[in-house]
Formats: structure tokens, sequence, C-alpha cells
């Protein structure tokens, strides 16, 4: 086997105090060693070293040092553990280091533990921070200060230094390079905390395991799997709450919607989802229905998006309660006629565009969508103003954005609402100088975004085909519908007037109005339909 040692003037006292070295009263602590000066000032000093197993020392002369052996040859492999010193000054050399340990055995005793423990720390952080080709060293030994001038071998059981037995000493090193290796693979699976809440990075968790980052997200979709017996996997989409995510399975879907069900995969296979609702409404306003639907340009907090249910706020006390109901709801809705998103004066048009005499700011662009409704105050006068009944009807021109600037405006095209063929032409350009007096009184061109010429509040559209039912082809059974069925169940009323039981109720009210502002064509309640036999 070839001698591992080497000659001691390649390791220098600045190789030792590289960087990493942490003093250690006197000594000096790195990846490789621990070194001190020669003990009480002596020219020359026992350097030994740690295999793992064993202490293994040899002579370190100074310059001008006297003994010979300027080598000052290392061994720092196995075979050095069998040497054993060359002349009788070996107990000489055990005296002397036995001073030394005594000399320093007070402070070192306390401090070697720490600093080892301290490094250990500091390499253990490091690592996360290293790759796995550069990771912290490992300690195969350290050198120690003395006074022998030769190789010597400390190998007798029990040996210690400083109170602290060399084979614990070996013990602890090994610990240490073993929390090393831990402390790599950590790294390598650690998120680092800067990459936390922030972009491009993951969303941080708080103790209890929720996610305390905001939802940001341009769409979220949940899909369902279905596994096939022969392991076959098919993914059906669910869900989309984002909805220009939705548009993308289909235009006629709005830009704010959430989708549930009816999302098609590559297939064609349709994944459907059903909605379940299960409430307990126990207080006024949004709190006295399950659910409750608001179509409004209000927010939450405003009044068109709080349900009119015993609409007193509670804080009010007797008053509050005297002038309420303390009612509740299954199905809440509330309407309005809301303003535009965006209102704008027009500076010109074309065919598919128009100019506005004063761009948009950000937030009013933030509401646009693809297809969304634009209305002008600029009428096409080959459409009446009113109809048969002399109620004002739309003459004006309408389109749907295709996109925007903040500048301009641009639509598929031009048209008036329900005004078939006497304004379905393409290449309509509305003209400035014909304005809307029947409704709005503007005397300049402006434009309406984002509302709709007529509202519903509910439109039912029931479809049966009896190719579907009869025949040879047939693909349904169900051949009888009902519109809407209530079963009002009561019980135990032993005395008259117990309970008060009403049907379809339309309350129709209109303030400030003349006596004949409501259209001939209007009516509270209509049974419609030929062919049936009652109403």
């Amino acid at each position: 086997m070839a001698d591992r040692c080497q000659p001691a003037s390649r390791r220098t006292d600045s190789h030792h105090r590289r960087v990493g070295l942490l003093p250690v009263h006197g000594l000096i602590l790195d990846d490789h060693v621990v070194r001190g000066p020669p003990n009480d000032g002596a020219r020359t000093g026992l350097v030994a070293q740690w295999d793992g197993t064993r202490l293994c020392g040899r002579s370190d002369h100074g310059p001008g040092s006297s003994g010979g052996h300027d080598d000052g040859a290392v061994c720092r492999g196995p075979e050095c553990l069998s040497r054993q010193p060359a002349d009788n000054r070996s107990g000489r050399r055990r005296v002397r280091l036995e001073q030394f340990r005594r000399h320093h055995q007070k402070h070192q005793e306390r401090d070697m533990t720490r600093h080892l423990l301290a490094f250990a720390g500091l390499a253990a952080s490091a690592a996360f921070f290293v790759s796995a080709a550069h990771a912290a060293p490992e300690l195969p030994g350290f050198y120690w200060p003395g006074g022998a001038r030769q190789d010597s071998t400390f190998n007798a059981p029990g040996t210690s230094i400083n109170g602290m037995r060399i084979d614990a000493f070996g013990a602890l090193i090994d610990k240490i390079n073993s929390d090393l290796a831990e402390a790599e693979i950590l790294a390598q699976a650690a998120i680092p905390k800067a990459q936390i809440d922030v972009a491009n990075g993951v969303a941080g968790l708080d103790a209890n395991g929720n996610v305390t980052a905001n939802l940001l997200s341009v769409a979220s979709t949940t899909q369902t799997v279905y596994t096939a017996p022969d392991g076959t996997l098919v993914t059906l989409p669910l869900s989309v709450l984002a909805g220009l995510s939705a548009m993308n399975f289909s235009p006629t879907v709005g830009a704010e919607s959430v989708v549930m069900g009816g999302l098609p995969d590559a297939a064609g296979t349709v994944g459907h989802q059903a909605l379940t609702l299960v409430g307990r409404p126990y207080s006024n306003y949004n709190a006295g229905c399950t659910l409750c639907v608001f179509s409004t340009a209000d927010n939450i907090h405003e009044g068109g998006g709080m349900a009119g249910l015993s609409g007193m706020d509670p804080v009010g006390g007797a008053y509050s309660v005297s002038h309420g109901d303390m009612a509740a709801a299954g199905f809440y809705q509330y309407d309005e006629f809301s303003d535009a998103r965006v209102l704008a004066q027009a500076a010109s048009f074309t065919a598919t565009t128009v100019t506005l005499a004063t761009p948009m700011t950000i937030e009013q662009m933030a509401q646009l969508h693809p297809r969304m409704y634009i209305a002008t105050n600029v009428v096409n006068t080959a459409v009446s103003a009113t109809n048969a009944n002399g109620t004002p009807q739309e003459n004006t021109y309408w389109g749907y954005i295709k996109s925007w600037t903040a500048n301009t405006i641009t639509v598929y095209g031009w048209g008036v609402p329900n005004a078939g063929s006497l304004a379905d032409g393409d290449g309509q350009i509305p003209d400035i100088s014909k304005l809307d007096t029947t409704k709005a009184t503007y005397t300049v061109p402006m434009v309406f975004i984002g509302i709709p010429a007529k509202i519903w509040s509910k439109n039912t559209v029931v479809h049966m085909d009896g190719n579907k039912i009869y025949g040879a082809n047939a693909t349904a059974r169900a051949n009888s519908y009902v519109r809407e069925e209530e079963d009002f169940l009561a019980q135990n009323f032993t005395k008259p007037n117990s309970f008060t039981y009403q049907g379809p109720t339309v309350s129709y009210n209109c303030s400030n109005c003349d006596a004949n502002a409501a259209s001939p064509d209007s009516y509270g309640y209509l049974i419609n339909g030929g062919g049936l036999p009652r109403a």
C-alpha cells in the first residue's frame, strides 16, 4: 500500500486559515483540521490526526528547530495506526501533551463541542444553497498541537483529549457528516422562502394547512376521471370558474360566467354536474335566503346586492322588529334596469367602429368583454320610434363588441334590435346628425356599453319532440310536462282563520305615474296558447 503521508510544509497555517475556519482558543477548525500553536512557546508541536477510528500523530518542526525529520511527514491513512514511537523520547512527548491538555482543558472542553456544533449548524444551513456536486465537504479528521518530534500513534482504549474520549469525538464527527448528508437531501426537496407567495413561486400555508395567498387565476377547471375496467382513463371537464376560459369551450358563455357541467372533452363526451344547496335561512337580508340572486350594478354592500327580506337594520331594536316581517325565502331574486358600464361620448362612426371623444380609463376598459352589448343614441330613421300601441321602442343602432382600445371600439356591425329587414344590411354607418329624442335627449352622440334592451326575470323554454318519443328511432320516453307544481301541505289547524295561504301573487305598483302609463298590452298574469281546453 502506498504511503499516504505528506510533508507538513505543504500544509501551512495559511492553508488551515482559509474561508470557513473557526477559532477555538488558539485552535482552528475547518473541514480538515484543528490546529494550534506549539504549547508553552515550544518551537515544535505534536500534530495528531483523527482517521475516524484512532488518533495518529507526528512532529511539526518550525524553521531552525532541532530534532531533524524536516519532512514533517503526516500519516493520514490506516497504515499509520500500526506505527509506534521510534525512540525513547515517546514518554517526553506524552508528558508535554499532558501538560498542554491540562493547560487548555478548562476552555477547550467547553468550547470544542460548542464550536463543532456551531460549524455543523453553519454547514447544514449552507447545504440548502449548494448542489449535490458542491455540497459541504466531510470532516475526515483533526490535528492536535503538541511537542513530539516523530510520528506517534495514540490508540489506547479510552484515550482522551481535553476530557473528550477520542472514540466519542470520532462518533461526533461521523454524526456531523451524517447530518450534513441528510441536510443535502432535504435541501434538494426544500422550497426557498423567497419563492413563497410570489409570482412563479408557490402559495404559502398557515399552521393549519390553509392557503394564505390570494387566489388569482385566469382559469380554474375541475375535472373527473373515469377508470375503465381495462385501466383506460377518461377525463371529463366538470366546471370552469373563469369565464374567459369557459368561452374556449363555447363562445355563448359569458366572460363572467361560472360554468358547471355541459363541458365536452376532446372526444365530445360531456361532463355533467348538478348543484345541491341545503340552506337554513335564519335572519334578514341575505341571511334570509338559501339562494339569493341579484342582477345589479351595485356591490354586495349596496341596496341592489342585499335581499329585501325584512330589510331593517337589526341594531335598530324594537323599531326594526316592528317595521319588518321577520321573513325568509328559499329563493330570492332581484333584477334592475342597471346603468351602462361605460357611458361615453362618440366622436365618429364607421361600419365597424366608434371613435370616442375621450379615451377610456383602465378601470372602464377592465369592465368590457368580447361580444358585450353596445348601444348608441343615433337613430335609424327607417325604423319607427314607437310600436303599434304608441310605446317607445328601439330604433337606435346597437352592436356587439369585437375588440377595443382606449380610443376606439370595434364591433361586428351595426343594426337596430327587432327591426328585421328594415335594418339588417351590412355596412350601416350611424349618422351622428340623427339623434334619439324619444328616450334620451343628449345633443351629442353617445354610446351605452353593457346594457340590455329588454329584461326577463325568468324565461323558461321547454322543448318536446315527438320524434324522440315515438317511432322506430325513439330515444326518449317522457311525454308529460308540468310547468310548475306547488304542493302546499297543511294539517292540524282545528280553528277558523288559523292560517293564510296565497297562490301566485303579482304586486304591481307605479309611483308618480300617469294613469295610463302602462301600455294596453300590459298584464299581471297571462295564460295564453291556442288549443288548450281550459286556462
